[in-house]
């Protein structure tokens, strides 16, 4: 069960008591206007000007013992008073979990911005409508129509949401349980939970870091790109038709442009990493409609956009490559990393109706290379171009653009005979641009060796970043089939080409071994990576259920692991034990977003969940709405989609809590770990950037899937995994934080590939004597630029029924 009181603002963790304070405090949550201390048992203390609230576990033990999680970057000095109780280097953590305060249960905290959350871990021999929570300083309970507990306090109201309850079953997956809360006078509350058949413990949700409604209250907002800052903070970018958006002052327009209800502005808004401060928040757009498609992120923090324009008053910068409006068109904007100025912002079509940007890139030059479709056979292309000649109805379009002004540097169609469209682009490490689309074209230029020379109803082609063609394959179905359509694709560091999308065609290339060889429903997305010269179809999958399942983007990490993210109408849509939602959480037609994270030969899955309510989230018209996905330095993923609905989880402490209006957008961050795994400390990174962790299944008895990877190493290197017994606080060898005992561990040789990828298998056996076992793991790698060692984050892992 899971309940929230508010503890404050702004960001917070917990800290151990070494002997700065009194027991009986074990950690403290500190804020400038309150605290909460936690003492022997669990017992929660609340403390203000105005008084003490302390919530107690009826019957708690007071010798239960209690450990800190997910350590934080970082120390804190003690240093008041007489010398001897100063205390050095005390650490700090995100977490507490204090263990068998009652026989079978377990209390865990949270520190969510600030916001205390606890969660009550039920073995299955204990019945929840035993336990009792004991209050003090509390002056009345009651609870709300929405099921929320209201604490009339000495500190004034604190309201804990309606208990989130699962039950985790045999297989790894959770049901939801129902769950109330039971007040007992004003001394006290209880919990009655209906269903709970007890075939597993009753636990609540790890995998959820948080997740937030964004968008005003009027009208419909969407969200096109995410986007992951250095520093980060989180980049949500989309269309908005809502009047009052959330935008902050000084800003670079605060003003909606475009007429109520129906037309639209492009917004752009930063989020701390918790998803709980609004940095800031802009609208971009003139009188009539402007849709954005996608949005990159520049190395100086900048934010390059490109989408399509319906208003001649669009703001324009002066140099640009286009300042005049005809008719509708394709735009580019570069935004300050401030969100307060334009770098550049320009048109880009022709006179004649219409032209779209639906792909954004920067190149190793500095200059914003874009992409997408035209109607128009004016469009500005410069001599000397690749494809210089407008020859079907519609053509792909290529374009440079000078990084500081936006002029034009050089520009190209890509096409044949008959209609052409890009809907998807990348730029290599190398500068080489990678883009994909639609084709009714039978001569398009196919390169010697080209994975497909017949004509299929796409294509992927690779350009040199002076413009010239490199590489170019025909894709897809065959003639007459059902038809794809691809949404996204991403260049690994290798030069491997990854693509997403969907498809109604069971004769769509799949590979032997690849995790779905079968056509599943209606519509099933599909991912798909070629090798860097268009030759090979390295793999190839299905990706979906029995119903419409849509692949809508997807992200690399530094290794080529891809997570990918979609909207589900499939009951059935492959999901991982132990996720976050393994199960459809509407048990219905509705929509619902869902991220999937393969192997690197798209063989197995390592994390599969839906993400989503009881409603519709999401839409699968790409010049409409998207679901993208990001992926963090750690490995967790970022999901967004559009939701209509008020029913989806949101966590504590968040920017947008509840739902605003006709659509709004809504954030998830997940860790990507199932039941059982949790992720410790954070990577010590090198030269190479940061490294991550996962692994490939829940663990528990008789898994015999189960094993740990790790992403971002140096390549064909040898590295060690260190399993054992956790520490309390870390040991700084060769700059690096190691969190294994290192008096009795198992120590394990560990090869990265080329790309940098390590996996080693960890089966299970099915021995219930493993049931409960704990140990730490991490990764460690020598540094490549020689300076020592290199190590990820660690996993704390408890082996499951």
């Amino acid at each position: 069960m899971e309940s929230v009181g508010t503890a404050g603002s702004g960001t917070a963790s917990f800290l151990p008591n070494l002997g700065q304070w009194e027991q009986p405090v074990q950690f403290l949550l500190s804020r400038p206007d309150l605290s909460v201390a936690l003492l022997d048992g669990g017992t929660m203390e609340y403390s203000g000007e105005t008084g003490v609230v302390r919530l107690t576990l009826e019957g708690a033990s007071l010798d239960a013992g209690s450990r800190g999680l997910d350590p934080r970057p970082g120390v804190h000095h003690f240093l008041r008073g007489d010398e001897d109780h100063w205390r050095r280097n005390v650490p700090s953590y995100a977490g507490v979990r204090f263990e068998k305060v009652l026989p079978g249960v377990d209390v865990g905290f949270g520190a969510i911005d600030g916001h205390l959350k606890y969660d009550l871990v039920l073995a299955p021999t204990v019945d929840p409508g035993d336990l009792v929570v004991r209050c003090k300083g509390v002056e009345h309970l009651e609870v709300d129509g929405d099921g929320d507990l209201l604490m009339e306090t000495v500190l004034g109201e604190i309201r804990q949401p309606r208990p989130v309850t699962f039950q985790v079953l045999p297989s790894g997956e959770r049901e939801p349980v129902a769950c109330d809360y039971r007040v007992l006078g004003d001394t006290g509350f209880g919990f009655d939970v209906f269903g709970w058949d007890r075939r597993g413990p009753l636990v609540v949700d790890p995998g959820l870091v948080f997740a937030s409604y964004l968008g005003g209250s009027d009208a419909a907002d969407m969200v096109r790109s995410l986007l992951v800052a250095e520093d980060g903070d989180l980049i949500v970018v989309g269309n908005t038709s809502s009047m009052d958006f959330p935008v902050t002052p000084g800003a670079f327009d605060t003003t909606h442009a475009g007429g109520f209800p129906f037309d639209s502005d492009v917004f752009v808004t930063r989020l701390d990493p918790t998803g709980s401060e609004l940095r800031w928040s802009t609208f971009l757009g003139g009188g009539a409609n402007d849709i954005v498609a996608r949005a990159v992120l520049d190395e100086d923090g900048s934010i390059v956009l490109g989408g399509l324009t319906g208003s001649p008053d669009y703001p324009t910068t002066p140099g640009a490559a286009q300042t005049t409006f005809v008719q509708a068109s394709g735009f580019v904007s570069r935004l300050s990393a401030s969100g307060d100025s334009l770098g550049f912002s320009t048109f880009l079509g022709g006179a004649s109706p219409a032209s779209i940007v639906f792909g954004v890139g920067i190149a190793p030059s500095g200059a914003v290379v874009a992409g997408g479709s035209t109607f128009g056979a004016d469009f500005p292309i410069t001599p000397g171009a690749f494809d210089p000649e407008f020859a079907g109805p519609s053509e792909a379009f290529l374009v440079w653009l000078d990084t500081d002004q936006g002029s034009l540097q050089q520009a190209t169609f890509i096409g044949g005979d008959n209609t052409d469209t890009l809907t998807a682009l990348d730029i290599a490490v190398n500068g080489d641009i990678v883009v994909a689309g639609t084709t009714a074209s039978l001569n398009l230029p196919v390169s010697p060796g080209a994975w497909s020379t017949e004509p299929l109803g796409h294509y992927v082609a690779r350009f040199s970043s002076a413009g010239d063609l490199l590489h170019l394959t025909y894709f897809g179905s065959p003639p007459g089939g059902g038809g794809e359509q691809i949404r996204a694709l991403r260049v690994a560091p290798n030069g491997d080409v990854t693509l997403t999308g969907d498809t109604s065609d069971d004769d769509f290339p799949t590979t032997p071994g690849a995790l779905d060889g079968t056509y599943n429903g209606t519509i099933d997305a599909f991912v798909s990576r070629f090798d860097p010269l268009l030759q090979e179809l390295v793999y190839s999958t299905f990706l979906g259920g029995g119903g419409i399942d849509n692949g809508e983007d997807l992200a690399l990490d530094p290794s080529g692991l891809v997570t990918v993210s979609g909207m589900t109408r499939s009951t059935g849509f492959p999901t991982t034990p132990g996720s976050y939602q393994p199960d459809d959480p509407g048990d219905g037609p509705g929509r619902d977003l869902f991220v999937a994270r393969l192997s690197p030969d798209g063989e197995r899955l390592f994390y599969g969940s839906y993400v989503g309510g009881y409603g519709d989230v999401g839409l699968n018209d790409i010049t409409e709405d998207g679901v993208p996905v990001a992926v963090g330095p750690e490995g967790e993923a970022l999901v967004a989609g559009r939701s209509d609905v008020d029913d989806l989880l949101t966590t504590p402490g968040v920017f947008g809590p509840v739902f605003q209006g006709v659509s709004d957008v809504y954030l998830a961050r997940l860790d990507m770990l199932p039941t059982g795994v949790e992720r410790w400390g954070t990577s010590d990174a090198g030269c190479s950037g940061p490294l991550s962790v996962g692994v490939t299944a829940m663990p528990r008895v008789g898994g015999l899937d189960f094993g740990v990877y790790g992403t971002g190493a140096p390549g064909l290197s040898l590295g060690l995994l260190l399993v054992g017994r956790p520490l309390p606080l870390p040991l700084v060898a060769q700059g690096v934080s190691v969190w294994v005992d290192p008096t009795q561990p198992i120590v394990l040789s560990v090869w990265s590939d080329e790309a940098g990828y390590a996996e080693l298998p960890l089966p299970l056996a099915d021995d219930p004597r493993l049931l409960d076992l704990e140990a730490v793991a991490q990764l460690f790698w020598p540094e490549a630029c020689g300076r020592g060692l290199v190590a990820t984050a660690a996993l704390r892992i408890r082996v499951q029924p």
